[in-house]
């Protein structure tokens, strides 16, 4: 870009045309208007004039209007996803300073879960090693008034007063810099970005996508499934979260770089220092498990311990049965036992009742292992989890992944019964042995010095 004189005044143009039909066609546009060179620090740009009441009409409205002067082959796109437009009307100019831009779907200071903070870590670390600052871009056209406040400091708080956050109101007209980076956290934010790319206005070899799990898997067969999956093979430079991931994204054929694959996060002192204080004249199994969520297979889940029930272990009855990852009902596991539920935890709450368990229980039908059975095997507890397309056998010592159906489960579960009642919990272990990847920094700098040789 900008080694031709003609091509850059054309797009010159082309962008000028794309701000003042913005311009003339949304209030919301007009009202939100500031110069961009006073415009602070840190603070959001474009949701100081909005409705909270009229969001849903404005994100419509809004939505139809992205991209208007796109190529065919961008605006083919439009509809397959619900932000494919919404980097199209973006201006690369060539006086603004680079960036690294954080491309979220959304993002709620009251719901960081490990999947978010893990997005906001990689982009802090990786704007770090390339040596420019941050911006985050929130793609969903849902912004609650109230929430923009909390979101700001969330931000400033996790990366310091510069940063600089831009929801999707502000992305129209917004200057980047030709030689920004970018960094793709959900299959929605890559298919955004690989539409930009195709329409020239994001360079797919500055581009990193952030894979942690194998997203299409989140649909059912369909057009979300197709559309998730075909990211996968835009150019973009992927950083992997987790050795079983990058495993089973290679059995689909999607090539990912040796080094570029790093172990998920796990907070190895407060484990430690749950093994340290685990009781041990309690026999708890804890079924960490959302019902809400599919991936999770809560209905196979209580199938398993209905099969270990009725194998009737010897010492079954000094076990308590817990569930914790969202509150439900009692549920009657037969020979008078029952799982109850202690909904959801904070932090702090989750270490306390892991510290008070010895056997535990989560699955998960996705290739990344997912962190509790991680953090149950690594605080010495015995783990059982599913495995998954022969990716999670091996990972831990403590950690029995077996096919996912009750009768397997059923079985695991009852030899960790026994196990923990014969031998107690482990001790604290984490080491993985590199099995689950390389650290975060190391996976960063491979990435960074691949980001250099294209």
């Amino acid at each position: 870009m900008g080694g031709n004189p003609l091509a850059d005044v054309i797009r010159g143009l082309r962008n000028l045309i794309r701000l003042n039909q913005a311009y003339l066609r949304s209030s919301d546009f007009r009202r939100s208007v500031q110069p961009w060179t006073s415009a602070p620090q840190g603070v959001q740009r474009s949701t100081a004039a909005l409705d909270p009441g009229r969001v849903g009409e404005e994100t419509s409205k809004r939505s139809a209007m992205e991209g208007v002067n796109a190529t065919l082959r961008a605006q083919a796109h439009r509809g397959l996803s619900e932000s494919a437009m919404s980097l199209l009307d973006i201006v690369p100019d060539e006086s603004v300073t680079p960036a690294l831009n954080i491309l979220l779907p959304e993002l709620h200071p009251g719901r960081v879960f490990a999947g978010v903070s893990t997005a906001l870590d990689v982009g802090n670390e990786l704007a770090r090693s390339l040596g420019v600052p941050v911006r985050v871009i929130t793609l969903s056209g849902r912004i609650v008034h109230r929430h923009v406040a909390s979101t700001e400091r969330y931000l400033q708080e996790r990366f310091g007063s510069g940063i600089e956050h831009v929801v999707r109101a502000g992305l129209v007209g917004l200057p980047v810099s030709e030689n920004d980076y970018w960094l793709c956290t959900h299959w929605v934010t890559a298919h955004a970005a690989s539409v930009a790319s195709m329409d020239g206005v994001i360079d797919s070899s500055r581009t990193i996508y952030l894979i942690q799990d194998f997203e299409p898997g989140f649909n059912a067969w369909s057009t979300s499934f197709e559309v998730a999956r075909d990211t996968y093979h835009r150019g973009f430079t992927p950083l992997v979260n987790s050795q079983p991931l990058a495993a089973y994204l290679s059995q689909e054929g999607i090539a990912v770089p040796t080094g570029s694959v790093f172990a998920p996060h796990l907070n190895l002192e407060a484990l430690q220092r749950v093994s340290e204080r685990r009781e041990t004249n309690v026999h708890r199994l804890l079924l960490y498990g959302r019902p809400s969520k599919p991936r999770n297979m809560f209905d196979l889940a209580i199938a398993a311990l209905r099969r270990a029930i009725a194998e009737s272990p010897p010492g079954l009855e000094k076990f308590d049965f817990v569930s914790a990852g969202e509150y439900h009902p009692d549920i009657d596991l037969g020979r008078g036992h029952t799982l109850r539920s202690v909904g959801v935890l904070d932090w702090d709450g989750y270490l306390d009742l892991l510290a008070a368990s010895t056997v535990v229980l989560s699955l998960q039908a996705s290739p990344h292992p997912s962190h509790p059975p991680l953090e149950a095997a690594v605080s010495g507890a015995r783990a059982v989890t599913n495995d998954f397309a022969g990716t999670r056998s091996g990972l831990h010592l403590n950690l029995n992944a077996v096919p996912a159906d009750p009768e397997s489960l059923g079985s695991a579960l009852v030899e960790a019964i026994a196990a923990d009642l014969v031998q107690g919990t482990g001790p604290y272990d984490g080491d993985f042995g590199g099995r689950l990847g390389a650290p975060m920094k190391d996976a960063i700098r491979n990435v960074v010095s691949l980001l250099g040789q294209k």
